[in-house]
Formats: structure tokens, sequence, C-alpha cells
């Protein structure tokens, strides 16, 4: 394993998040497949994710950040390191402005915004993923 034990410790102290040392990816995946992450890493919230990626960041160990999983293939080798997710995925609209977290699902926000008439959004209607790999990603559409 090339995180330390230390490093995982770090990262078992922080508020609002879930750790999974050795964790199969596959389960984190669309397509399934993929071997275990050293650590595998959840954070429910802004803060709790910036302080997990520190950690990660000042470990030394290799590390990811990944989304849901709908645009990653992973070996069956796994990943030698740390896997970051930010799982929040609360929607807010009002008075025409929608704020939506990184981790909520790209059709959730389609939906939302389908079902209170705000356009623009519609073309993405199918595209798997979460809200936070979309920007990051450019889906195209």
């Amino acid at each position: 394993m090339s995180v330390r034990p230390e490093t995982i410790e770090r990262l078992a102290d922080l508020p609002n998040v879930a750790i999974s040392p050795g964790a199969l990816l596959s389960r984190y995946t669309r397509f399934g497949i993929g071997g275990p992450a050293d650590v595998y890493v959840e954070a429910r919230d802004e803060r709790s994710f910036i302080r997990a990626l520190d950690v990660a960041k000042s470990s030394g160990a290799a590390y990811t950040v990944i989304g849901e999983g709908t645009n990653l293939i992973v070996s069956d080798i796994g990943f030698s390191g740390i896997v970051l997710r930010y799982t929040a995925g609360g929607i807010e609209s009002g008075g025409g402005t929608v704020n939506v977290q990184a981790g909520a699902g790209l059709q959730n926000l389609v939906d939302h915004c389908i079902s209170r008439g705000l356009r623009g959004l519609e073309t993405m209607t199918g595209i798997p993923g979460s809200v936070g790999a979309a920007v990051y990603g450019n889906p195209g559409a």
C-alpha cells in the first residue's frame, strides 16, 4: 500500500468523510470495472472535501478526484493511492437562479430546472454523471 497509515488516520479524523481502504473501484464506475484503490474517500460537504484534498496532497501519495464514474475506465489492478469523491448534491433555486453542488446528478439538475420552467439545460437530458464532472469535462450538449 502506498498510502501511509498516518494519512489514513488523518482522513478518518475528518468530519463528514467516509473512508474505505481497499475499496473496489468497480463499485464507483458506470461500467462496473476496476480493482481496489489503496484508499477511497467520500466527502459530504465542501469544507470536508477541501480538507481531504489537502491531506491527500500533503501525503506524498498519488491521488485523483472522480465524479460519478460514468466516463471512467479503471484497470483491474486498481489505483495505488487515494481516490477522492465529493458527494454533496443539493439543488436550490429562486428568482431564476439555481445553486447546485458539484456532486448532484446532472439529470437531477435538468429535471429540477424543467419542473420550474427554467430553460436551457434540457439539451443535457440523458447525459450521465455529476454536475461538477460535467462542468470539468464539457459533456458537449
